[in-house]
């Protein structure tokens, strides 16, 4: 079950960069994919929860 949308998923990504861009810090690959998958996993916890 896919509980974020590709859609979702690009805006996480998007902010994600933007914040690293705000604080001048150029993350590396794998800094940057980890935050990802912590940010994606946050957002798709939080829209379960709404959903319960």
């Amino acid at each position: 079950m896919k509980i974020l949308t590709d859609e979702e998923i690009k805006e996480v990504v998007e902010h994600i960069w933007d914040e690293a861009v705000e604080f001048d810090h150029q993350p590396t690959d794998w800094e940057l994919e980890l935050h990802v998958y912590r940010k994606v996993l946050e957002a798709q916890l939080e829209k379960w929860e709404e959903s319960c």
